[in-house]
Order: structure tokens, then C-alpha cells, then sequence
């Protein structure tokens, strides 16, 4: 008797079919990263779907994404700072020489960017902070209060905890460098320059909002095109719910990483 085969099992049978289908087309059209890449993914930036695609473009295997969720229970089991926790995670990653792709929700430190650039590609993609605050928001109050990083108040509640406002000094926190990480409100002016500065070291940089222009640059570095497919999607968003005040409010949240996001965006564009 046949056996039936379940809609999962089928679907990752085509998905396995589809990667291999694509991989032998890459190959034959030398469409393929050949350099290394570190990916930076900041949350909410549109990352998950260009993660995907920059792994398209390498072989399957030589690619690693660090699991948010497990970084986060070891760190609590270590009792360590999430951050820190995964920086020491990272060159365990860029020391392995079968590897060609890292990504995954890091900080920038600059020893490892001194000491892996020479074989790495830093890349990144960054977003509006305050669409990013908004979207982060909505995708975290939908997830279930036993997951990771789940939000359970509202958002004018939200705005008014430790975590909120921390959300909108996320960009200047995440690309500082570590010498700024602990004390960004005695040195805001400084930390917003350094962050830039930090984000000029970056052989791409894109912007989710020019997202043509991202891939358009990723051809021009890495001789790959990227084909993005959007994943993650927010299924219903609530921005035009939000009230001009608390919509005031979060724009002075992400005051600092608005003046990061628009430096060095006129420093790409």
C-alpha cells in the first residue's frame, strides 16, 4: 500500500528540490559569493528575508545563523549579558574555515572587527528607527508571553518601561562598540559619531527603504544577485492606530538613532 505523504514532509521535500534546483543553476552561471560575509542582523530590518537570500547565494553548507532563543537561555544559564554572550560566541563562527556566511542579532566590538575583517565582509541592513520601534513592537506583543522577547503591555504602557526606552537607542547601542555600551547617556553625542564611524568600516551597508539600491550594491561587491522574498511580515499592523502624542513619543525615543540612521544614510546614497 502507498503510503500518503503529509503536507510538511512534501514541503520540505520541494523545499530540499528547490535549493538544489537553484544551487546547480548558481553554479553553472557562476552566480555565487565566493568571498566571506559576516551579517549583522538588526531586528525588524527587513534581515530574515536578506539573510535567506544571501545563504541562496552560497553553498547551503558553509552557512551558520546564530538561534536568538538559544544565545538568550545560555546567557541567562551563564548569567551573562545577552550582548556579551554572543560576541563570544562569534569567532567561534569566523575561526571555522569551512564557514563562508555568519549572521545573526550581534553587537559590533571592534577587536573582532580588527581581527576578522581581513577574511570577513561585515555587511549589514539597517531601517527608520521609528518604523523599526513601531514594527519590533507589534511583532513582539503577538508572541506568546513564554517566548523570547515578548512584550505584554501596550504601547503606551510599553514606552514607558526600561525596555522601551532602551528599544530606541537600539541602532547607536548595536554599532557604538563596546566602549560605549554601558554608558550611552553620559556620551550620547560621542556614541552616536562612533556608531557611525563604526558603520562606515562596513564593506555594505544597506537600507531596507532602498532596498534596490542594497542589492544593486551587494552585485557590485560580491558579483551575487540577491533575489529577497519577504519573511517575518508583521500580520496585521496597528500603525494607523497610534495616536500623534505616543507617535511623538517614540520619535523622541529614537532621537539618537535617527541621527545615525540619517548620517549615514547620506553617507550611502
Amino acid at each position: 500500500m502507498n503510503k500518503i505523504v503529509s503536507s510538511p514532509t512534501l514541503q520540505r521535500i520541494r523545499s530540499v528540490a528547490e535549493k538544489k534546483v537553484i544551487s546547480f543553476r548558481r553554479t553553472i552561471t557562476q552566480d555565487i559569493i565566493k568571498e566571506k560575509i559576516f551579517f549583522l542582523h538588526v531586528p525588524k530590518c527587513g534581515g530574515t528575508s536578506t539573510d535567506a537570500a544571501i545563504q541562496e547565494a552560497y553553498r547551503w553548507k558553509a552557512c551558520v545563523h546564530l538561534n536568538s532563543r538559544a544565545s538568550q537561555r545560555s546567557a541567562q544559564f551563564l548569567k551573562e549579558e545577552m550582548d556579551i554572550h554572543r560576541n563570544q560566541i562569534l569567532p567561534y563562527f569566523l575561526e571555522q574555515e569551512l564557514l563562508k556566511y555568519v549572521s545573526g542579532h550581534f553587537v559590533f566590538d571592534e577587536d573582532i572587527f580588527e581581527k576578522y575583517s581581513p577574511q570577513w565582509n561585515f555587511v549589514t541592513l539597517l531601517r527608520n528607527p521609528v518604523d523599526k520601534y513601531i514594527s519590533q513592537y507589534f511583532y513582539n506583543s503577538r508572541k506568546d508571553s513564554h517566548q523570547h522577547f515578548a512584550i505584554n503591555e501596550s504601547l503606551d504602557e510599553y514606552i514607558e518601561t526600561d525596555e522601551g526606552k532602551s528599544l530606541g537607542n537600539d541602532l547607536v547601542r548595536r554599532f557604538a562598540g563596546k566602549s560605549f555600551r554601558n554608558n550611552l547617556k553620559s556620551s550620547q553625542k560621542k556614541a552616536i559619531d562612533q556608531a557611525v564611524e563604526n558603520l562606515k568600516k562596513f564593506r555594505l551597508v544597506g537600507l531596507l527603504e532602498e532596498m534596490d539600491s542594497f542589492i544593486s550594491g551587494f552585485k557590485h561587491c560580491f558579483n551575487a544577485t540577491l533575489r529577497v522574498k519577504q519573511k517575518n511580515k508583521n500580520p496585521e499592523k496597528k500603525e494607523s492606530a497610534i495616536s500623534p502624542e505616543i507617535l511623538n513619543e517614540i520619535e523622541n525615543l529614537c532621537e539618537n538613532d535617527l541621527e545615525v540612521y540619517h548620517k549615514i544614510r547620506n553617507v550611502i546614497l
